[in-house]
């Protein structure tokens, strides 16, 4: 299990609200719970100076794409803790950020290749933030992929190499670790 003791009150608090969302979810190539990578990710975040809204968005930033909670209720869960309806806003934006647009429900008609192209376009654009914890999420799924050994790693390090020669405003330390990271 990785460590949550750094985590203060309230990332603890979110930490249980994504472990409650992502509950029956196991990683694909480790079959470990989910809940494991957000805590990765949401790590890495903090151990490079992310603020409090940051975390909370590392923990979250799956919930939408991957469960059936939507940004509202996220929204209204959120603004019904200690936090401002600002940091709730602001958490919820960052999550929505990092949420795919592409996906093959919305764009049956595209291949992967033209889904993931368009993704990248996208993230291209999002905020610093948030390109932030999206570089500790590509970091995070490289290690456990890479470690997989399927072919799948081949295709995935490909996508995400694609994904940082477009995504350069975040942490410059980062984006060097995941530079680094899955080569």
């Amino acid at each position: 299990m990785k460590k949550t003791d750094s985590f203060d009150r309230l990332e603890k608090f979110v930490l249980e609200l994504a472990r409650y969302a992502h509950k029956d979810q196991v990683r694909k190539y480790t079959g470990e719970p989910y809940i494991h990578h957000l805590i990765g990710v949401a790590n890495l975040v903090k151990e490079y100076g992310g603020s409090t809204e940051m975390v909370c968005a590392a923990l979250l930033h799956d919930v939408v794409e991957d469960t059936s909670t939507s940004d509202a209720q996220l929204y209204q869960i959120l603004s019904a803790t200690e936090l401002s309806e600002e940091e709730a806003r602001k958490i919820v934006s960052l999550v929505m950020e990092l949420t795919d647009r592409f996906v093959k429900e919305n764009y049956p008609d595209l291949n992967r290749r033209q889904r993931k192209a368009l993704e990248c376009e996208r993230l291209s654009q999002i905020s610093p933030d948030a390109q932030t914890i999206k570089l500790c999420d590509l970091i995070d799924n490289s290690s456990t992929i890479r470690e997989s050994g399927n072919d799948f790693a081949r295709v995935y390090l490909a996508e995400k190499q694609d994904i940082l020669k477009v995504m350069t405003m975040g942490n410059p330390q980062l984006y060097e670790r995941a530079m680094q990271t899955g080569r």
